[in-house]
């Protein structure tokens, strides 16, 4: 049932005031908690869906200095997830995130 299927949007993000005085490791290290709760969701949700190959893509680039970028870039290569990081407003991104899709359909049709 794809209606109960966890997701996360946007505006699930803090914005605005909430993020004053809030610094870029914290910030990374809340988006890190949002995917873990994520993963939590998706292994309640259905196991088989949770040992799928998946691709994390973090949107709104252009609302993230590259510093913030770097920051998060670096919290999730800690476990071991490389996410793309895009920006569908200026397009940032989108060539590295086609990439990834790429290698990840030639893979899948090779096996």
């Amino acid at each position: 049932d794809l209606h109960s299927f966890p997701t996360r949007r946007s505006s699930d993000l803090p914005t605005g005031q909430l993020w004053s005085g809030v610094s870029s490791a914290q910030k990374s290290e809340w988006l890190w908690q949002q995917y873990c709760q994520l993963e939590h969701e998706v292994t309640s949700y259905n196991r088989a869906l949770a040992r799928q190959k998946r691709l994390i893509v973090i949107n709104k680039a252009d609302l993230y200095s590259r510093q913030l970028q770097a920051i998060m870039i670096n919290r999730f290569a800690q476990e071991h997830v490389s996410p793309v990081i895009i920006s569908t407003a200026t397009g940032e991104g989108l060539e590295q995130l086609a990439q990834r899709v790429s290698q990840i359909v030639n893979k899948k049709a090779s096996a």
